[in-house]
């Protein structure tokens, strides 16, 4: 199997459309060829059809695959010299046995395969998707699929939009009494789009959300509107991004980023709420027109300032507390993402040498 490129994969719709061409080669006793040529490619039969091979496709969980036929030739590769000439022949001529001369059957096709995409770690996943090709309508016990050398190539372009190919390998892969080989494609995705358009955005309002702490106590109105406007555009990224991606019944990377953004967002502004009803709980300092006894007024003017000294003291410790809590997250973040993008790889290595010969890597 000569993979000829990854035309797509269509994360929404859970397959990847592979454009491939398949090299059959095989002896049938029964056939004897006449003039064969020794270069392969003039020995093209079509006139008449012998026995061929019939192939079926499948993806994940044994799904059927979508297979185009975009050329097919068969040709009779000449491996021995013609028979000694028979005189019971009227007409003279080079004969073959066809044990000693195999068919090759070449196939284009373009393949759609059902993938289960595991998007726990997206966009920081590994995939590992499977192309099983399985014979029909002839037993394991008249006919095997035995790959030639490694079994598998890709010769296209192994970095995509979205996914690079980073490993293909084929083990042999009987389907009960049907003879297969299955071929693994490791897919590493390329994140580097998300961490421009995604989280580099989003850590930017988060930083310019935090510097409002760094603003006068008494500028509320421009500490809860840069505050609230971070939210609101925050939230309206999640939104766009949740949307251009599948959805899973599962949080994926990105999710859990946005929801710590939102989260963080907001309590920045319920502190900043906080703050300034501390800050105006017993009422200005410099009004002491409401109170007719001096000690009422001292005692109203000592509680706001006590108040005052509060508000200045909890502002401190958020401008101390949040990027700690910041850092705790984006730490723990970094290590459950490479952790999660290593699994599609130690599922790899599980399933590729247990119980069936690897033919390649």
């Amino acid at each position: 199997m000569n993979i000829l490129s990854i035309r797509k994969i269509d994360i929404a719709n859970f397959n990847f459309v592979t454009e491939v061409q398949i090299i059959l080669e095989w002896v049938d006793e029964r056939l004897v060829f006449k003039h064969l040529n020794k270069d392969i490619e003039l020995n093209a039969i079509s006139n008449f059809i012998p026995w061929l091979p019939e192939l079926e496709f499948l993806g994940d969980g044994m799904a059927m695959s979508e297979v185009q036929l975009r050329r097919s030739r068969l040709t009779v590769n000449r491996q021995s010299d013609p028979l000694p000439d028979n005189d019971q022949e009227v007409q003279e001529a080079l004969v073959f046995e066809g044990k000693k001369n195999p068919l090759i059957l070449k196939r284009k096709l373009t393949i759609t395969t059902t993938c289960q995409f595991d998007l726990g770690a997206f966009p920081f996943d590994t995939q590992v998707c499977t192309m099983i090709t399985r014979l029909s309508k002839v037993t394991k016990e008249y006919v095997k699929l035995e790959p030639l050398g490694r079994g598998v190539h890709f010769l296209g372009v192994r970095r995509g939009l979205e996914y690079q190919l980073e490993s293909e390998v084929m083990i042999r892969k009987n389907d009960g009494n049907y003879s297969g080989v299955e071929v693994k494609l490791t897919f590493y995705s390329l994140s580097m789009f998300y961490i421009f358009s995604t989280y580099l955005p989003t850590l930017i309002i988060v930083i310019i959300v935090y510097s409002i702490l760094f603003y006068p106590l008494t500028a509320f109105e421009e500490r809860i509107n840069v505050g609230l406007t971070g939210l609101l555009v925050e939230a309206t990224l999640f939104s766009q991004v949740s949307s251009s991606i599948p959805r899973t019944a599962y949080l994926k990377l990105v999710d859990v980023w946005f929801v710590y953004c939102v989260i963080s967002l907001f309590a920045v502004c319920v502190v900043i709420v906080v703050i300034q009803y501390l800050h105006t709980e017993v009422g200005d300092i410099n009004s002491k027109k409401s109170a007719n006894n001096g000690l009422m007024r001292m005692n109203k003017f000592d509680q706001a300032v006590l108040n005052r000294l509060r508000a200045v003291k909890v502002n401190y410790i958020c401008r101390i507390v949040y990027p700690v809590i910041s850092a705790i997250f984006l730490i723990a973040y970094a290590v459950i993402g490479y952790k999660k993008s290593d699994r599609g790889k130690e599922l790899y290595f599980a399933n590729a040498f247990t119980g069936e010969e690897s033919l390649g890597n």
